[in-house]
């Protein structure tokens, strides 16, 4: 089986894939505190992890990428996939240089701004796709380009597709499940990017009528960037929330853990997701909560994390990474 081949075979099993924040200190990139955070997301469960060069400052991208090349391959003795989110005007550029850094697929993060056409857009897949597997990454807005069920299937049905992650944006994840339920492959996984209420989409069936048949799908996993705290949490969710799919009755506990964890998610988003930073540092991960630019989270925002963490503790692994961090710093 070719590695692609596993790839697709990995993503579709359902997988939490945290996307990670760029380990700063000092306005410098930390090789080592970044390593931290590979080791964390293998340890906790998760299937792989995201490099967010989407959001990256241009001068540490190369050093991330070089990061996420150097990340666990294999992690309880399932691969660990090393995924890259790019933005669309610079995923043809990069393409060749994330397979090369061992890269084994690449989120390409639509732009709802963009002024080219659906042609241009689906060129582009089939151009990137030529390197790397795909996963499409709708930012949450309408698209002119892709306005309808006929364009977003025309989208799916490009063979290197191997998954597309749907957003808090209702009326673009109903289309694209729409789509891709024409389409009829079952060699698409459905991924949530819904940041504010994750739980909802692992569990709820799309069910579309097909001429005489009914056609189910589901979000298997999740990529997100709440994901990259508290991983250890998340990767249990996951697996709650995969129980609860297959009986097909879902819990007013588990509707009740939805609202916690939106309501942590909220707490964490402001000021651009500072407030994973501030989780991170007081766990050690990161020296301090400064981003790239050296900038603090406001109190306000470091308040409603703590109170957020505070009131929800049953979502939080504190002690997980306590009782660990000391080796992995060592490995």
């Amino acid at each position: 089986m070719d590695s692609d081949t596993l790839t697709r075979d990995r993503l579709c099993s359902g997988l939490c894939l945290p996307i990670a924040p760029i380990a700063i200190t000092d306005a410098r990139f930390d090789a080592p505190r970044q390593k931290l955070l590979w080791r964390y997301y293998a340890t906790a469960g998760a299937g792989g992890a995201v490099a967010d060069l989407l959001n990256a400052p241009p001068a540490q991208r190369r050093e991330l990428l070089e990061s996420i090349g150097a990340a666990p391959t294999e992690a309880g003795g399932e691969p660990f996939l090393r995924i890259a989110l790019v933005g669309e005007a610079e995923s043809l550029q990069l393409a060749g240089e994330l397979r090369a850094a061992g890269i084994q697929a690449i989120a390409i993060a639509l732009d709802e701004t963009a002024a080219g056409s659906l042609e241009e857009l689906l060129g582009l897949f089939y151009a990137v796709g030529e390197t790397l597997p795909l996963i499409v990454y709708p930012q949450g807005a309408d698209s002119r380009r892709l306005a309808n069920v006929e364009n977003w299937r025309r989208l799916l049905e490009i063979p290197p597709v191997m998954a597309v992650c749907v957003p808090a944006h209702r009326p673009t994840t109903v289309v694209a499940i729409r789509a891709l339920a024409e389409t009829r492959r079952k060699d698409i996984c459905v991924y949530t990017a819904n940041e504010i209420n994750p739980v909802v989409d692992l569990v709820t069936p799309f069910r579309y009528t097909l001429g005489t048949k009914s056609i189910d799908r589901r979000a298997v996993g999740g990529m997100l960037r709440l994901w990259g705290v508290f991983t250890a949490r998340a990767v249990e969710l996951l697996e709650r929330c995969h129980v609860v799919a297959q009986r097909g009755a879902i819990p007013d506990e588990l509707l009740q853990v939805s609202v916690e964890v939106s309501e942590l998610s909220l707490a964490l988003a402001d000021e651009n997701h500072a407030g994973i930073r501030e989780v991170l540092a007081r766990q050690k991960f990161l020296l301090d909560n400064r981003d790239a630019e050296g900038k603090r989270p406001s109190r306000e925002v470091i308040e409603r994390a703590a109170s957020a963490i505070e009131n929800h503790p049953h979502l939080t692994d504190f002690a997980f990474v306590a009782a660990r961090l000391a080796k992995w710093s060592e490995e």
